[in-house]
């Protein structure tokens, strides 16, 4: 597999829209100007980040409750390329729920994947804002309002911005596994029980081919209090 990245920097996002539909216009214009080198698993940053609210607000202490989260439904992919499977269902003070998502080229040529500015699924903010969730991979680790409590407690909260393109093999597949938590713009609970959609833009083409196929793709999942 081989991972390509083009014009990237660090800016903040607002939670009211897909990163993607902000940034892809932008993004695809610069294109023209060339691949800007190989990169790994982009970041997710909490540089010039501030708290919310002062040590002594209540509301910075939330209490941590258990909860249980639910895949409710999945898009279909052309040729199934894409899944999501739940690693972790249950929050607990110890950890919080988590997700695996994976994109497999399931054709018979070697095909590249355009994912946003992460590698197999970008969507950080889902799309419902009050309350809002966000998915979280591994290679950033934010800081909860309490211990145990999985809402971040920094605002504003930014993402890398740019393009991941990647290469597949017939048969090849990679895939993230990301941490669901609560937004900072949150108030209250930690992990607010609901119903929540996370979705991106994807673009696909053979290798040897121009004819590119474009589509979109996610999943809604459901917060319940645990039984």
């Amino acid at each position: 597999m081989d991972t390509v990245r083009t014009w990237g920097y660090t800016t903040p996002l607002p939670r009211t829209s897909l990163w993607y539909n902000m940034n892809r216009r932008t993004v695809l214009t610069t294109l023209t100007a060339g691949l800007a080198g190989v990169a790994g698993c982009t970041q997710l940053s909490s540089e010039a980040s501030t708290p919310r609210r002062s040590p002594g607000d209540p509301e910075s202490t939330p209490m941590a409750s258990p909860r249980t989260v639910a895949l409710t439904s999945v898009d279909s992919a052309p040729n199934d390329v894409l899944s999501v499977e739940m690693v972790e269902p249950e929050v607990t003070t110890d950890h919080p729920a988590r997700l695996r998502v994976t994109l497999t080229n399931t054709t018979k040529q070697s095909r590249m994947f355009e994912t946003g500015h992460s590698r197999v699924f970008s969507e950080t903010f889902s799309e419902s804002t009050d309350p809002q969730l966000l998915l979280v991979p591994p290679s950033y680790s934010p800081k909860p309002v309490s211990p145990g409590c999985w809402r971040v407690a920094t605002d504003p909260f930014v993402v890398d911005s740019g393009l991941t393109r990647m290469r597949l093999a017939p048969g090849e597949d990679d895939s993230i596994t990301l941490s669901l938590w609560g937004a900072p713009s949150n108030s209250g609970t930690c992990l607010s029980p609901g119903r929540y959609r996370f979705s991106q833009p994807y673009r696909t083409w053979p290798v040897d081919s121009d004819d590119s196929q474009q589509f979109t793709w996610g999943f809604a999942l459901t917060v319940e209090n645990a039984d």
